[in-house]
């Protein structure tokens, strides 16, 4: 993805020496280690505002609008959706109550997490919960729903860009099918 990006940008890869830094702090990473690095901007991004540390952020989406792609994704096996599906129904379900109850009450979600978590940076955790709770369901007025045509671009730019052997059928990615009313 990042050659796909640089190539685009008319950017030399060739020059870029990857580095996997498994779960090191990015702000330890980058002070010492790696130039850049990849981050999830709700929890990376929220911290570095919260410790005054100024980053450069690049949104993928702003170089390549197709990268405008769901995440995280709830992934089940055909064989679940056809022998379980009041089961998902169920799953979905509760986790569309707990995604709703954090939006609206992202210090409570926070404080719940923090029981089983206690090494989390409240402070942080927080920041982030208030960040995410306008990110959950933007674009759409029902939890988890997805749109064909933002798999269609993502899976088409992908193969598009040698990193999918064959063409994505988007139809078959991914189903609004199991979500709650």
């Amino acid at each position: 993805m990042l050659k796909a990006l640089m190539q685009k940008e008319g950017a030399d890869f060739s020059k870029v020496e990857m580095v996997n830094i498994g779960d090191a702090d990015f702000f330890a990473a980058t002070q010492k280690d790696v130039d850049f690095s990849w981050i999830y901007y709700g929890w990376d991004g929220v911290a570095a505002e919260i410790k005054n540390i100024p980053i450069n952020f690049i949104k993928l989406q702003d170089i390549a609008p197709e990268l405008d792609y769901y995440t995280p994704v709830i992934i089940a096996s055909e064989k679940m959706l056809d022998e379980n599906p009041e089961l998902v129904r169920k799953f979905l379900r509760a986790t569309a109550r707990g995604y709703k109850y954090a939006i609206e009450n992202p210090e409570d979600a926070v404080n719940s997490l923090l029981k089983y978590a206690p090494e989390i940076d409240r402070e942080i955790a927080v920041a982030s919960q208030r960040y995410l709770a306008g990110e959950y369901m933007k674009g759409t007025d029902k939890w988890g729903e997805m749109k064909l045509e933002i798999w269609e671009a993502y899976g088409n730019w992908m193969f598009e860009n040698g990193l999918l052997r064959e063409k994505l059928d988007a139809g078959k990615a991914f189903t609004n099918e199991f979500l709650p009313e």
